[in-house]
């Protein structure tokens, strides 16, 4: 399931609160009354998740994620040729973690 941000529409208060719920239920919490001061709740752009493979427990991570297969190994491979973000260092290095 989604991992959804909300907060109080007043700018001077703090509330603020993640939820997991299914796509049908995205709006549910939006305009319901801040538990806080009563204000409306509003939904979050979310910034995104991310868990870096470094740090996971790499004897209960799946090893498949080094070798993408698939739609997912296109566009790894797309991003370690033509990506103008990254230099050629980083490139090789994406190209070494996946291998590409």
């Amino acid at each position: 399931m989604p991992l959804y941000e909300y907060e109080c529409s007043n700018e001077k208060c703090d509330f603020y609160v993640e939820e997991l719920f299914s796509v049908k239920e995205i709006n549910r919490p939006v305009g319901t009354p801040c538990p806080k001061c009563k204000a409306d709740v509003q939904r979050c752009i979310s910034r995104g998740h991310v868990q870096d493979f470094e740090f996971t427990d790499k004897e209960k991570t799946d090893l498949k994620l080094r070798n993408p297969t698939g739609e997912f190994r296109e566009i790894m491979q797309n991003m370690a040729n033509n990506s103008p973000v990254l230099n050629p260092n980083d490139k090789k290095n994406l190209k070494d973690k996946y291998n590409l």
